[in-house]
């Protein structure tokens, strides 16, 4: 997906329904998207072939922007999408779109100290920001066991290979960013800890739910003790810093008891493989028959409706927020 930043919203299935576009509509998006990704992945293959003294010239030349390349797209999609539209949707769009954005805007603490952001408001974005989290992290792990349920044996046995490439649970710590989550406050071997719902499946006591916080509440401080000696230059190049990662994930696994540490692994795998399966290329490395390409789909409907509903609500709560 190559989303404008401008109409983001313009891809998701109940957004379009929001909006009201047509199936007309809803193919010529299509066809501006596939052209999209076509191109995007045509520049970052040319990227590829460069030496990496090309490649480090290229980024420095940018200055910390986005590619000049990116720009240019998405100035193009924003048009076509512009063209598609009638006047009345696109006005829509840009009513929901502004909110959200803006709602956006108040993850970043200079922007909120900017606006005059007081405590209590302080504590309710927090409070937001984490309720919405936590039910996004409910619905993807209700999506990931039924994806799981959707596989044959077989398929089942071949996707840890398949895991094993694709890192960690980075839809997870993607979702968090886009929340403006602390990452330090939650251990990365286990990310799937930082919330609720996770917890609440493996039935954590009250005393190893303290233990855990203080765990988190370590790494956070280590990491950001890392930093500062970095930034003042009191750490001498050949001193090894303290994994504090490292540390942090031996102390989950001290808290937890051997059940409880299975089926957080187990939670983390199908997390994993559920984000393998939104991948062409590893659904042809598995097997995929198009009746469960069909089944898959069905179930990401499902599932962006459930997100798009936790969304609604919680920009709804958000804007109240501000105007409090």
């Amino acid at each position: 997906m190559i989303p404008s930043a401008a109409y983001s919203m313009i891809w998701g299935p109940r957004w379009q329904e929001e909006i009201g576009l047509s199936a007309e509509q809803k193919e010529k998006l299509l066809a501006i998207n596939v052209k999209a990704v076509a191109e995007a992945k045509d520049r970052a293959e040319q990227f590829k072939r460069l030496s990496p003294e090309e490649q480090k010239a290229q980024v420095e030349a940018w200055a910390g922007k986005t590619a000049p390349w990116r720009q240019q797209l998405d100035n193009e999609i924003c048009s076509r999408i512009e063209a598609t539209l009638t006047a009345q949707q696109l006005q829509t769009l840009n009513d929901f779109s502004f909110p959200l954005y803006a709602v956006g805007l108040l993850y970043d603490a200079n922007v909120r100290q900017e606006i005059g952001f007081n405590g209590e408001q302080e504590d309710g974005l927090r409070r937001i920001a984490q309720e919405r989290l936590s039910r996004f992290q409910e619905v993807y792990m209700e999506r990931a066991e039924k994806l799981w349920a959707m596989l044959t044996p077989q398929q089942q046995a071949a996707l840890p290979e398949v895991v094993k490439r694709q890192g960690p649970t980075s839809a997870v710590l993607s979702i968090a960013w886009d929340l403006g989550f602390d990452l330090d406050h939650l251990v990365p071997a286990y990310p799937m800890l930082a919330e609720a719902p996770a917890r609440e499946r493996l039935g954590l006591s009250a005393e190893q739910q303290q233990h855990l916080r203080a765990v988190m509440e370590g790494l956070a401080a280590g990491k950001e003790k890392t930093r500062q000696q970095q930034l003042s230059k009191e750490t001498q190049p050949s001193e090894s810093a303290p994994d504090w990662e490292a540390d942090a994930k031996k102390q989950v696994e001290a808290i937890l008891n051997p059940r409880q540490l299975t089926t957080l692994n187990e939670i983390n795998f199908r997390r994993q493989a559920a984000l393998a399966l939104g991948y062409p290329e590893k659904r042809k490395t598995l097997g995929v028959t198009a009746q469960q390409a069909a089944d898959f789909q069905r179930l990401d409907e499902e599932t962006h409706g459930r997100l798009y509903r936790i969304d609604r609500e919680m920009l709804g709560q958000a804007l109240v927020l501000c105007h409090s």
